[in-house]
């Protein structure tokens, strides 16, 4: 059995990739070696012509040959081998977006790297653009302050290198988010039949998002939950105590689980006077009426 012909041993975003040629039709599987010191170890078997070394050591020269199997016959190996130096894809970890849009990228470190190069295309760009080139091995973090546009999805990956300028693969689906922005929204009293205290919180549409919540809560409270998941644009809170200061704040979210930041606005709201009576005397008419919490009358 004619030894395979090793074609390109390079970096894989999951190890190192061996490929190879072969025009035996008879061949039924092939056997990839490692070179460990002076030997050689098996590190997997396949029936295709390439096979990713998934226990490769990074920061490392690795040396591969692979031998040939036909019926029940083993073929012999190229004894050099083909060589890579090698350093592991950087696996990102998360993505988030503060409130001033600025995208957060981290991802774990690489053994035997100096640095990191950090990517970022736009929704379905084919093309990766060159962010920044990070010089320090231990850096695990890049802050993309550039500025975003609501609606849009920012893929980010990741390449490390090292000294001797070798260079990782990347993960080439990256990681992504969509930007929303926060909702531009007022919130004041407004009558209602009830005649009971109410603030209506109304907010312009943000672009990209499919609903909104809205929440409340007094001054270093925590906020509540009003309302969840509406496509409206509007709500009423008809349950504020009267005269009692509330903050709220509306945030957009999507269909793949994007959420914006928030502002905050302060309202209060009065209860309608009820009349409980009206009397006609000599002096004139008597109109009385339920006290209201935090109110002055005129």
């Amino acid at each position: 059995v004619i030894a395979p012909k090793i074609t390109k041993v390079a970096s894989h975003q999951d190890g190192v990739q061996i490929t190879w040629s072969s025009n035996d039709p008879d061949i039924t599987k092939y056997y990839v070696y490692r070179k460990n010191g002076s030997s050689w170890k098996l590190v997997g078997s396949t029936t295709e012509k390439s096979f990713v070394d998934k226990t490769a050591a990074s920061n490392k020269t690795h040396t591969y040959t692979v031998k040939a199997r036909c019926k029940t016959n083993v073929g012999g190996f190229n004894q050099k081998g083909v060589s890579v130096a090698y350093l592991a894809t950087p696996k990102l970890q998360s993505l988030s977006y503060d409130s001033k849009y600025r995208g957060i990228v981290k991802w774990s470190a690489v053994d035997g790297a100096t640095g990191y190069k950090v990517y970022r295309k736009t929704n379905d760009a084919k093309n990766w653009k060159l962010l920044a080139t990070i010089k320090n091995g231990k850096t695990t973090s890049y802050t993309d302050a550039s500025k975003k546009a609501s609606g849009a999805k920012y893929t980010y990956t990741v390449r490390a290198y090292n000294a001797k300028k070798v260079q990782s693969w990347f993960v080439p689906e990256g990681i992504s988010k969509i930007v929303l922005a926060k909702p531009v929204f007022s919130a004041s009293q407004v009558d209602i039949p009830e005649k009971t205290a109410a603030i209506e919180i109304t907010w312009a549409k943000v672009n990209g998002a499919t609903k909104y919540n809205v929440y409340r809560r007094v001054p270093g409270g925590t906020w509540a939950a009003l309302v969840k998941d509406t496509a409206a644009l509007s709500f009423i809170d008809k349950t504020p105590e009267s005269a009692v200061q509330y903050q709220y704040t509306v945030r957009a979210l999507n269909d793949v689980g994007s959420i914006s930041a928030y502002n905050v606005k302060s309202a209060a709201a009065v209860s309608a006077p009820v009349i409980s009576s009206v009397l006609v005397e000599d002096a004139g008419v008597k109109v009385q009426w339920s006290e209201v919490k935090g109110a002055s009358y005129t």
